[in-house]
């Protein structure tokens, strides 16, 4: 039985990530298209207006554009699958190369601003939950309002004026102090390569360069997350399985972690997954004010520079990210839900 059910999930697995390879495909495809009908020549764009125009032109076969579309996009894709998204027309540097050495400082950026969200997300709206009409949900219900209606970037130069500014016990720039040594590279997360070279001098400044970004960016996520999840317990709460271990005599502590929590968290381990995806996307404004050097902003600026190739690779990778992402929420859910394993059962 463990062995079949196994096998299932595998198999799941391996569909999901063949239909993500046809959505990439299919987005790449639409990314491509879209930025060579831009208007503007992307040789003359990266040369400048006083290029001589035979250096121009060769530029121009270089990159395949004096090429159909379709031929030109075949060019790329055999170059992707390699991973190899050509040169930047503003650095003159590999595509992913470049990528590599902004992405990790928005991946790390990503990963606080995850564990942020499902802590105090899933702690107030919990909290909220339990206390249910009470001064506590009230905060509650009031935190969330607040974190939905107001954008990041409100919450980002609030947090600059407050507490680097008026208070300064927080950097306001920057992802490490510039009189800290910082560590050597290894996977391109500060506090982790920190921590293993042992340099915590470098691990607690990087800790505290990451607090205004990360809060900023994660309040909307925690905001919707604690409103999801108060509305699932609410919804536990009132289950019948509930009200039978009640008159068991079982502890409410005990119905609490052991009964309610597992199911509850489900629609908010969805949302969360999305909200990680998102928060790849969506830093743009936080990385500017913060001076953050990331993938928003490396984006950005190869939008406003018309860099074909770094567009679309870094389209691609947002892709990629918002695929994975919901692969594993799947399998997060696949775990807490028993009910989708009965189905899938009954089905067989």
């Amino acid at each position: 039985m463990k062995i079949s059910r196994l096998n299932r999930q595998i198999t799941d697995i391996l569909r999901r990530l063949v239909y993500s390879i046809l959505v990439l495909l299919g987005l790449s495809l639409v990314i491509f298209i879209i930025s060579r009908i831009m208007p503007g020549d992307p040789a003359r764009m990266a040369l400048g207006p006083r290029a001589p125009e035979e250096v121009v032109q060769r530029l121009r076969v270089e990159m395949h554009l004096d090429k159909t579309i379709p031929v030109q996009y075949l060019h790329w894709l055999k170059g992707a699958v390699q991973g190899d998204f050509g040169k930047s027309l503003r650095s003159e540097r590999p595509v992913m190369e470049d990528i590599m050495n902004v992405f990790p400082a928005t991946l790390e950026l990503a990963f606080y601003i995850l564990i942020f969200m499902s802590i105090f997300g899933f702690g107030i709206g919990t909290l909220s939950a339990r206390y249910r009409d009470t001064w506590v949900d009230n905060l509650g219900r009031i935190i969330s309002y607040l974190g939905m209606i107001t954008p990041p970037f409100v919450f980002a130069l609030l947090g600059m004026m407050v507490f680097a500014y008026f208070i300064p016990i927080l950097p306001p720039m920057g992802r490490i102090s510039p009189d800290i040594v910082a560590p050597v590279k290894i996977t391109g997360f500060l506090t982790v390569d920190a921590l293993i070279q042992g340099n915590f001098t470098a691990f607690f400044s990087a800790l505290r360069h990451l607090i205004l970004p990360t809060i900023s960016l994660g309040l909307v996520g925690m905001a919707e997350e604690s409103r999801i999840v108060r509305g699932s317990v609410c919804n536990n709460m009132d289950q019948d399985y509930i009200a039978a271990a009640r008159s068991y005599g079982i502890p409410e502590r005990i119905i609490t972690f052991r009964d309610l929590l597992k199911p509850s968290l489900i629609p908010g381990v969805s949302i969360l997954g999305l909200e990680f995806a998102t928060v790849m996307a969506n830093a743009l404004l936080v990385e500017l004010i913060f001076n953050w050097p990331g993938f928003a902003r490396y984006t950005m600026k190869a939008m406003l520079g018309k860099d074909l190739n770094a567009i679309s690779a870094a389209v691609l990778l947002v892709g990629v990210v918002f695929i994975f992402s919901n692969i594993l929420v799947d399998i997060a859910v696949n775990i807490l839900d028993p009910r989708i394993k009965l189905i899938r059962e009954r089905e067989e």
